[in-house]
């Protein structure tokens, strides 16, 4: 009985660590989808723009948030995958689309678009999930939507220096992206160079 936790928190060790990381992705690999967990979305979106309470949905293709902010604003904004492209050894392109759209220009929408490219970045590339907030990462504005190379993820730029990591990063490619009522997934596949 006293081993029961003992072992549990081995386990979680291990799917923690690098190579349970790793394992998980070529997993993945093999079905050609990756999840992206709501609990994983939510705490990573409500600790990036300082959320004291709130609500996070998956709905007819977006997340929505509805939620108070630690300065008492309220806050209702949906965030809406609309692409994510990769060239072969180049660019991986996060398109999104916020509503209502002044929140794009808002400190509030820049740290949810740069926390939502942040744990798409780590999960697709098997990084550390970790607790401080996504340092900020420089995106363009199109019309009604916000393009974010994936590569600008600090953790992601400093992975790509170790030659594995970048081979690998080279091998996993993102096909696209989608938001189901469960988890954000991302299609993926295996290119071999």
């Amino acid at each position: 009985m006293a081993s029961m936790p003992f072992a549990r928190r081995l386990r979680d060790r291990i799917v923690a660590s690098r190579a349970g990381r790793l394992w998980a992705s070529l997993r993945n690999l093999g079905s050609g989808r990756l999840e992206v967990p709501t609990g994983l979305l939510r705490r990573n979106l409500f600790r990036a723009c300082g959320v004291r309470d709130g609500c996070m949905m998956l709905e007819r293709g977006c997340i929505a948030l509805d939620a108070t902010l630690a300065d008492g604003r309220a806050l209702r904004v949906r965030i809406a995958p609309l692409a994510l492209r990769a060239a072969p050894r180049g660019a991986c392109e996060l398109v999104v689309r916020v509503d209502p759209p002044e929140h794009v220009s808002s400190d509030v929408g820049q740290a949810l678009v740069t926390a939502f490219a942040d744990v798409l970045a780590r999960r697709l590339w098997a990084l550390p999930q970790e607790d401080p907030p996504p340092q900020p990462v420089p995106f363009a504005r199109e019309r009604d939507a916000v393009r974010i190379d994936l590569r600008d993820v600090p953790e992601l730029r400093r992975a790509m220096s170790t030659p594995w990591r970048r081979r690998w990063m080279d091998a996993v490619q993102p096909l696209g992206l989608r938001v189901e009522p469960e988890c954000v997934v991302i299609d993926l596949e295996l290119r071999s160079g």
